[in-house]
């Protein structure tokens, strides 16, 4: 991480103890939600993804509202960052972590999403390894990366060693990071159980949503929710995920976790 960007982050993050508190667990703003996601201020691009993404079953079960504080754990571009921002408002937050490689390979659109502060209620987290501030977040959300925890790819991405440690210190993180009661909720692409892990995640980028509940469980999360909104029948889970024809009709599961 950058001297200006740890800089950044870390004003960022002292700014969130000036705003004020609500209940890490509750029910989403249904209005707010919508409201958000109609936003005629959002990126021009982002519109077209809303469909195949599902936002608002996400930001449903994720629990979305105002005033939250909220990491979108390797959120990429920020198209969910950008609607947590403005389902959150003015006085919640959002703190969009990253790892290197992403920023690197993203810029570009970072800049697009950021720029000129065109959203004053994010901070961006990014380097490598993950490190989030402790009982923080009334939510974490975690998109399509957590299948990358078991691939080299999660720790070469910043230029790290070759060998992942496993999913165990990314969880345990997240879990540090989250107020009692605050929960996560991890969308995936869905892969059969009984296969290697490391060998499915790196291979065919999907996870097994068993494999999921085990790791959040070992972690002190307990199992708290999903949502078909993303299920496929007709993905027999066996096919990588960016092989022609399968581009966002993957069966993917999202599952809710709470840290008690």
């Amino acid at each position: 991480m950058t001297i200006h960007k740890r800089l950044l982050a870390l004003t960022g993050l002292c700014l969130f103890a000036a705003l004020p508190t609500v209940e890490a667990a509750g029910p989403a703003n249904s209005a707010a939600i919508k409201a958000a996601i109609a936003s005629t201020e959002r990126l021009p691009s982002d519109s077209a993804e809303d469909a195949w993404r599902q936002s608002a079953a996400v930001l449903e079960l994720l629990g979305a509202r105002p005033g939250m504080k909220v990491v979108d754990v390797g959120a990429g571009g920020g198209y969910f960052t950008e609607l947590l921002s403005r389902v959150v408002g003015p006085q919640g937050s959002v703190t969009a972590q990253n790892p290197n490689g992403f920023v690197t390979r993203l810029t570009a659109r970072l800049e697009e999403r950021y720029g000129k502060n065109r959203l004053p209620n994010v901070v961006r987290l990014e380097g490598d390894p993950m490190v989030l501030p402790a009982n923080t977040f009334d939510a974490a959300l975690i998109v399509n990366w957590y299948h990358d925890q078991y691939s080299p790819r999660a720790q070469t991405v910043g230029g790290g060693p070759a060998t992942p440690a496993g999913p165990g210190p990314f969880v345990a993180e997240v879990f540090k990071s989250l107020k009692g009661g605050g929960v996560v909720v991890v969308q995936d692409h869905t892969a059969n159980s009984g296969g290697d892990p490391m060998d499915v995640g790196t291979n065919i980028h999907r996870v097994d949503p068993e494999q999921v509940k085990k790791d959040f469980a070992a972690a002190g999360f307990a199992f708290d929710g999903e949502s078909n909104a993303l299920r496929n029948s007709e993905d027999d889970h066996k096919v990588r995920v960016h092989e022609q024809g399968m581009l966002h009709k993957t069966d993917r599961f999202m599952l809710r976790f709470r840290k008690p």
